[in-house]
């Protein structure tokens, strides 16, 4: 394997005795912002040569990787990223090895950019803008597609909030019949949204609702800007949405492959402004829990009946408007019904449910 440089030269520049080779396009769609790669493959093993390359007012060049072939020729991967979108100059570029050249032919490539679709809405709804410090946010992302699922790949979903040391961000489990369950890439995790198909000749995407829970821990006005989900969406060769049993391996998380055509479209949701208060100080017990209303507590103790001595078990269930994950208790210590009277373990076990946490100790 041997590492190429490029030399870009004008026509006028090239021996008279170079050989032209064609380039051969392993993508059918480009884009600025988005590696392309072109292959030249030559009757020789062409060197390295003198110089470095030279990007154009087309292309930057990111690479030339020149490979020896199991039939003692060579084929060269060349590496670029187009400058600009329209009609786009790969340049004639030139090889050696050592005494024959080689150029290639210059091609023609039509760059696009990402396109905002008018089959597509999002939106972020918050159940309220103004919430304390410390206080769970439920804010639904709601997501309407009509186009088809299976043309869809290589989504990508990232709110500002995900990114925010100061937000904690928690998806609740999803509890619905698993043939609604839709995987989906959001914030760089795999998270389980709700889908309700839409009819139509082919299989529409139709909607993906997902429930986020946002907690701040900093009084202020938090802004969320517009928030922009992008996706491909193929030309041609539609395939499954979902081939696989498990609900995460769908095309939302498949890259766009070599060859295939398609366009890159996007969406975006308006933006927010979430104003987050200071905890009141007036009236505040030390022993303030983190709890919000609305919110209950279920508490068990077994046996019923002890000695002095004996090991009972004691179990809280909290339910409430923040999911599991986002509830916390202080330790049994600080219980003052508790102190005194029993010996306790501070660490408790947490299980899931449905509407909260329980805890065990």
């Amino acid at each position: 394997m041997v590492m190429a440089a490029v030399c870009l030269l004008p026509l006028c520049g090239f021996s008279e005795e170079a050989r032209t080779v064609g380039l051969s396009m392993r993508d059918r769609s480009w884009f600025t912002d988005r590696e392309a790669v072109a292959v030249a493959e030559f009757d020789g093993v062409v060197l390295e040569p003198d110089e470095e390359s030279v990007d154009t007012d087309d292309c930057a060049f990111l690479g030339i990787e020149v490979r020896e072939t199991p039939d003692g020729k060579s084929a060269a991967i060349i590496r670029f990223v187009p400058k600009k979108t329209g009609l786009v100059t790969v340049p004639e570029l030139e090889f050696s090895d050592g005494e024959a050249k080689w150029r290639t032919r210059p091609v023609q490539v039509r760059v696009g950019e990402p396109v905002r679709s008018k089959e597509m809405e999002l939106s972020l709804k918050p159940v309220k803008t103004r919430v304390y410090a410390g206080e769970p946010l439920r804010m639904d992302l709601v997501w309407d597609c009509a186009l088809q699922a299976g043309a869809l790949k290589d989504l990508h979903l990232d709110p500002v909030f995900f990114g925010d040391e100061e937000v904690e961000v928690v998806v609740p489990r999803n509890t619905v019949e698993e043939a609604r369950q839709v995987g989906f890439p959001i914030g760089g995790r795999r998270v389980i949204g709700t889908r309700t198909p839409q009819e139509g000749d082919a299989p529409l995407l139709g909607r993906i609702e997902v429930p986020l829970y946002l907690r701040f821990s900093k009084p202020g006005t938090h802004v969320i800007p517009e928030t922009r989900l992008e996706c491909a969406l193929l030309s041609e060769g539609r395939q499954d949405f979902s081939r696989y049993a498990a609900y995460f391996n769908n095309s939302f998380f498949e890259p766009v492959e070599p060859g295939e055509r398609y366009e890159r479209l996007y969406v975006l949701a308006a933006p927010l402004e979430i104003e987050v208060l200071p905890l009141p100080a007036a009236g505040m017990d030390p022993d303030f829990s983190g709890l919000f209303d609305p919110v209950s507590v279920e508490v068990a103790i077994r046996p019923g009946e002890a000695e002095v001595g004996d090991l009972m078990d004691l179990e809280i269930k909290v339910s409430g408007e923040a999911p599991h994950g986002m509830i916390d208790l202080p330790p049994p210590s600080r219980q003052p019904g508790l102190r005194g009277r029993f010996l306790v373990d501070d660490l408790y076990g947490r299980l899931w449910h449905e509407g909260g946490t329980v805890f065990r100790t």
